[in-house]
């Protein structure tokens, strides 16, 4: 059972002679058989795309909590895991932290410092406590895309001209503009 536990040591010889107690040799020791417990665990995104640099979704931040009665450190790994289930970068390794909330980034790149193909990545983090009790890992999957979209030059108009003149007729035109992925598409015109 976990708890304070004092131990006295006592010992006496093949004759039984007692060794006399003494306060030196009581001791307090706690048993601790509980894993720290991760909260919170939260990436900022669920996609990034590291390749291009642009500062849009160029890494994911990851929120976590930890808890864990009575210890003022823990070790935390956190890890980046392929489809395969390999891992291609560690961010923590068994690196201190104090429980309570904490923040770890991953830029899309390997332990090589090379941003990682597109895919489907898990983050993956434990936390092991000062005696070695180990967290109930938590992951979250993040998808890398560094591929543009295409347009495939699908571009229509529902109208080969229009005439924005406020006459109600014909003032305003219609542009399909088809992309192989979700994306925002920005229109810009301008004089030929």
């Amino acid at each position: 059972v976990e708890g304070v536990y004092r131990f006295v040591v006592e010992g006496h010889d093949r004759v039984g002679n007692v060794v006399k107690t003494l306060v030196n040799n009581i001791a307090s020791v706690k048993i601790d058989r509980t894993a720290p417990v991760i909260g919170e665990f939260s990436p900022d995104v669920d996609a990034l795309s590291p390749k291009d640099g642009n500062g849009i979704a160029d890494a994911v931040f990851v929120a976590y909590s930890v808890e864990d009665e009575g210890s003022t450190e823990l070790f935390a790994t956190f890890d980046v895991l392929d489809a395969s289930g390999a891992v291609v970068a560690t961010m923590l390794k068994g690196e201190r932290i104090v429980p309570g909330k904490n923040a770890v980034y991953w830029h899309g790149r390997d332990d090589r410092d090379r941003t990682v193909f597109d895919g489907v990545y898990t983050l993956r983090m434990r936390v092991t406590d000062p005696v070695g009790n180990v967290s109930e890992p938590q992951t979250e999957a993040v998808r890398v895309d560094n591929t543009p979209p295409t347009d495939g030059s699908t571009i229509r108009f529902a109208s080969p001209a229009f005439s924005p003149n406020d006459d109600g007729s014909g003032d305003s035109g219609v542009v399909r503009y088809v992309l192989d992925e979700d994306a925002v598409a920005t229109l810009r015109v301008s004089d030929a």
